[in-house]
């Protein structure tokens, strides 16, 4: 099973893993730094490939994956863990919306996760054409 959170940042990639480890207290891999890793699973964050491969930011709410430029892959094998799952992407959703970072989720129903994930919410961050916002 996957999970993907798509936030729109312009941290690097290893800074935002390593307060994602502390938040969840997880390990995060000391030769890749934007993966994170635990017995029943493993995060990888990256750049959007599908915002960066299309170059298409309208920032038109609600657009969508495109308008994020970061993603957190989950992967896991058994959908037993998916409450586990659930859990840490509800974390992080919170985390980055407290911050001020636009988020949602994917991959999981929406309605296990707070607000529906985060799409279709005017309350929630959305990314803004703002180059301070952006990479």
């Amino acid at each position: 099973m996957n999970a993907v959170i798509f936030y729109h940042a312009n941290s690097k990639l290893e800074d935002t893993a390593y307060d994602l480890s502390t938040l969840l207290k997880i390990k995060i891999n000391t030769k890749y730094k934007s993966l994170i890793f635990d017995v029943d699973f493993f995060m990888k964050l990256r750049r959007n490939p599908d915002g960066l491969e299309f170059g298409r930011f309208n920032f038109e709410f609600p657009g969508g994956c495109f308008e994020f430029n970061n993603s957190i892959e989950f992967s896991y094998d058994d959908n037993s863990k998916d409450d586990k799952i659930i859990d840490m992407v509800s974390k992080i959703l919170y985390f980055f919306w407290s911050k001020d970072i636009p988020a949602v989720a994917s991959g999981i129903e929406g309605g296990k996760l707070p607000y529906n994930g985060g799409y279709n919410r005017k309350d929630l961050p959305w990314p803004k054409n703002d180059s301070n916002n952006f990479f």
